[in-house]
Parts: C-alpha cells; sequence; structure tokens
C-alpha cells in the first residue's frame, strides 16, 4: 500500500469516527460515501489477470449498500453489505464469444451514492505447442537411448489426440485433456515389417491443430567404433592410452568376444554404456584378427567392433621395402642457378642470397617438398649448393615431405645429413654456439627410445662439414620430420648450413 492510499484510509478513518462522535451529540448525520478503488478493469479471456490472479477490490462505504447491476459473467464474492470497509473478488467466466466485451457492476449505498465498475475482457485466442512434432524410434519402439518416447504439450483449450488409421501401432498415453501444460507418453509396437515405417497423430485444441510424425526403423544398437588397430602389447599409441567405445542400446545387451580380449563391462542395461576394451600380449609371432560382438536381449540385434593386432611394438605392418632402399635425398644442386657463395668452402658468412628475395628461389624450395619451420623469420638463404639457416637472434630449420608409405604401413630409417657452424666477422672468430635437432612435428614414429626429438647434435666448429645421423622408428606415410636448430627463439647468433640430407631403411631393432 502507498503512502496516498495509507493518507487516503487514515483521513476515512478519521472521518468517520468523528461523523460517530458528533452523531453522539448532534442528531445530524455525515454526508453519505461510496468509494472503489477500481473503476476499470482489464482480464484475459479466461478471467484472470495478465500475472494470473483473480481481480479484486476494495468497496468503503457509512451506509449500507448492495450491488444493483451485475453483468451475468461476473460473479461477486459480496453484493451487498452494511457500513464498513470489504474486499471483493471477480469469478470472471472465460470469454468464448470471439470477441473482446465489456461490462458493468454497479454499487448503489442508501443516501443516493452510486459507483459503477467497467470490466474488459479480452477475446480466446487459441493456443497450441507441441514438441517435437517428429519422433524417430528404434526397432523395438523405443528411444535410441531405451526410454519411451514422449510428447509435451501446452494449450488453453481442451485437446484431443486422434492416431491415424494406418498408425494403430501408435499408442498415446491419453487421447484428451483439459487445457494446461502436460506430457504424454508414447507406447510404439515393436516392428515387424521388415522396413521402416512412419505413422502420425494429429491433437486438436480449440482451432489448432498438430501433427506429429512417429518414424521407426530397423535399429537399436549403435557402437561409437568398428575397429581398432593395436601393437603386440594391445595398445592403439605409444602412450599406451586405454581403448574404449560406447554401446548405445535401447534394450539390454550382452557381449561375445574371442579369448585374448574381454571388455569391462561385458554386459549393460538400456541407453549409453562407455566400455573399456582390454587386449591380451600378442605372443604368437603373427599379427592376428579378432572382434567383440554385442547382441541386444530383446531383438538380438548385433554389431561389433574388428580388432586388428601385430606381433611387434608397432601398430603397422612393414611397408616392404629392402634394407637400404633410399626414400628420400636431396643435396640441394637446384640452388646453384642463383649465384650464391660457397661460404663454407671460402670461411665466409657474406655472399648467400636470401631465398624470399631471390628470383623464384622460394618457389623453387616448396616445390621441392620443402617447408620453413619458421617462415616469419624470411632467414633461409642460398649458398653455392646449400643452405644456409639463421641470422641474429632468428632461428630456423626446414620440414621435410612426408614419405610415401600406404596406409596401415611404416618403416624404420635413418635420417642423415652433413652440418657446419658460421663464423662470423673475419671468418677466424668464434663458430656460432649452434646445435641441431632432429624431431617428429606429428604423425607416429619415435626417435631413439619413445622421444620425438633428438639428443642436440653440434657441428664441427672451424668451416667443416660435420655428419649426422639419427635413426626414427614407425613412421609412416602421416610422419613429419624437421631439421632444425635447437636454440629456437633464443637471442643471439645461432647460424649454420645444412647439406646432403638423406632417408634410408634400416633394420627394426
Amino acid at each position: 500500500m502507498n503512502f496516498k492510499h495509507m493518507l487516503f484510509r487514515a483521513t476515512s478513518a478519521l472521518l468517520f469516527m468523528s461523523g460517530i462522535g458528533l452523531a453522539g451529540c448532534n442528531e445530524t448525520e455525515p454526508d453519505a460515501f461510496l468509494t472503489v478503488t477500481q473503476q476499470e478493469i482489464e482480464v484475459e479471456y479466461t478471467g484472470l489477470t495478465v500475472e494470473g490472479e483473480m481481480v479484486n477490490f476494495e468497496l468503503g462505504t457509512n451506509r449500507s449498500w448492495q450491488a444493483t447491476y451485475v453483468e451475468e459473467w461476473i460473479h461477486l464474492t459480496h453484493s451487498e453489505g452494511d457500513r464498513g470497509r470489504v474486499r471483493i473478488f471477480l469469478d470472471i467466466d472465460e470469454n468464448n464469444t470471439g470477441k473482446d466485451r465489456t461490462g458493468f457492476i454497479i454499487f448503489e449505498g442508501e443516501g443516493g451514492t452510486r459507483r459503477t465498475i467497467a470490466v474488459t475482457q479480452k477475446l480466446k485466442v487459441d493456443a497450441l505447442s507441441v514438441s517435437p512434432t517428429e519422433i524417430t524410434v528404434v526397432k523395438s519402439g523405443l528411444l535410441e537411448t531405451g526410454e519411451k518416447a514422449e510428447i509435451y504439450l501446452s494449450t488453453n483449450s481442451d485437446w484431443t489426440i486422434t492416431v491415424a488409421d494406418d498408425s494403430k501401432w501408435i499408442t498415446p498415453a491419453a487421447t484428451s485433456g483439459e487445457a494446461g501444460d502436460m506430457s504424454i507418453e508414447l507406447t510404439v509396437e515393436q516392428n515387424n515389417t521388415g522396413g521402416e515405417r512412419t505413422g502420425s497423430f494429429v491433437i486438436n485444441a480449440g482451432s489448432k491443430s498438430e501433427t506429429v510424425t512417429v518414424i521407426q526403423n530397423l535399429e537399436g544398437l549403435k557402437l561409437s567404433a568398428d575397429n581398432f588397430r593395436v601393437n603386440k602389447f594391445g595398445f592403439s599409441d605409444e602412450a599406451q592410452t586405454p581403448l574404449t567405445f560406447t554401446i548405445t542400446s535401447a534394450e539390454a545387451w550382452t557381449s561375445t568376444c574371442d579369448d585374448w580380449l574381454s571388455i569391462e563391462p561385458a554386459s549393460g542395461e538400456a541407453g549409453e554404456t562407455e566400455v573399456t576394451l582390454l587386449v591380451d600380449e600378442n605372443t604368437s609371432g603373427a599379427p592376428r584378427e579378432g572382434a567383440v560382438k554385442i547382441t541386444t536381449s530383446l531383438n538380438g540385434l548385433e554389431a561389433a567392433v574388428r580388432i586388428d593386432q601385430n606381433a611387434k611394438n608397432s601398430l603397422y605392418d612393414d611397408d616392404g621395402e629392402e634394407i637400404g632402399h633410399i626414400y628420400y635425398s636431396e643435396n640441394f644442386d637446384w640452388i646453384t642457378e642463383y649465384g650464391g657463395n660457397d661460404c663454407v668452402g671460402g670461411h665466409t658468412q657474406d655472399g648467400a642470397k636470401n631465398i624470399y628475395t631471390t628470383g623464384d628461389a622460394l618457389q623453387k624450395f616448396n616445390e621441392a617438398g620443402l617447408t620453413d619451420f619458421n617462415p616469419d623469420m624470411r632467414t633461409i638463404y642460398a649458398c653455392s649448393d646449400y643452405l644456409k639457416m639463421g641470422a641474429g637472434s632468428k632461428q630456423t630449420g626446414i620440414i621435410l615431405p612426408v614419405l610415401t608409405i600406404p596406409e596401415g604401413q611404416a618403416t624404420d630409417i635413418e635420417l642423415t645429413f652433413v652440418a657446419a657452424s658460421n663464423i662470423g666477422g673475419d671468418g677466424t672468430g668464434t663458430p656460432d654456439a649452434v646445435t641441431v635437432t632432429a624431431a617428429i612435428l606429428k604423425g607416429p614414429g619415435s626417435i631413439g627410445d619413445q622421444q620425438k626429438e633428438s639428443e642436440p647434435m653440434t657441428p664441427g666448429e672451424h668451416w667443416e662439414w660435420t655428419p649426422m645421423s639419427v635413426k626414427i622408428y614407425g613412421i609412416t606415410g602421416e610422419t613429419q620430420i624437421v631439421i632444425r636448430s635447437t636454440q629456437q627463439g633464443l637471442s643471439g647468433y645461432y647460424r649454420w648450413y645444412l647439406d646432403n640430407i638423406k632417408m634410408t631403411k634400416i633394420a627394426a631393432e
């Protein structure tokens, strides 16, 4: 109650009491009055306010009173009374006339007082919301999660559901009801037709209608994976990450598998279940294949995961190339045409040509399948028939092309190349403190004992070429290798020269 209203009520009470006192002293009656707190009221078609509340107001008078006129669709909790104040609630019929309407209430009190209240009621606008309007169920009649399908219905009218004649395999839990919000469960018969089928039903509410379509397939069992390729120890990666997959079934399920395979858990209920695949070590000396089969208990649906296991600590079969096969060789003879100096042979750092600013050298570099490891630095240079790498505080390297190795196969190689340190000034000073690293940027493979990069290698200190060698195991057609300075991102001079890169197959160790 606001201050103005409180003040009004206090004043009215004071006047009323003073009127009683005066009556005790005089025979003169106070002037008659009749008040209502609302004279214009608006309601929704339901007869309630927009907030969903029943309309009410307060009537005050110092005489007896009565409602002398009330619309037939408006009902009062009080239609007469004595002097004082009373709160009156309105019970208003739902407006089904198809148009807005206005009605009146007239109150009259002794002494000739009168108040009129106008009530405006909005017309009813039919509303219907149904979700979802398309449902897919599996062979058993359930959702793929194993739950029954249901729809959610919201309407302001009484409603009915009519199932199409060709869809009697769909049974709603209720086919009629009153206005409101509700969920209706659907019972769908098992699909034994041998093919997918589609049915429907119509929901009618007032002038509104909505059609719900039900699609029933022959599925009911899904696996998130269909095969695993593992090494002899039963893992699919070098980190020995546990093998997992998800079973989504609309029914309870069980598993069967080869004796060297198992899953945990071995059975489950409807819904989604994540299982862990366990693979025994392969000591047979030969590759082997197996499978885990999942079978549902109600419909006998089946799905399987295939497992291919090698007999070595590799995820791939050997590519079959002979030992000594050369996969890649680059001596940089194509650089000669750009006229760079023989810096190492001439004991000078001068005369190297930046491939980014020299003719089409960068294009030829890329056509050779090579990629700058740090292209933002733009510090690869063409010498007479080899490359110079880096500048002051700007280190880089080259990414080698991937090898042509068939999918599912791998090889072991020896990466060889020669490198030399740069010596600044007049060529007689201290060599740059550079070291060189070979590394696997991405893809399968390991260097040494399951490492991804080699130990740093130090070039000779007196303008001399130093042979370097790194053994890399289990590389595939997805493996990307880089030769770079170890000092990436450091300030200072770490310049070097690179030539005669070769990748040769070696025997597995």
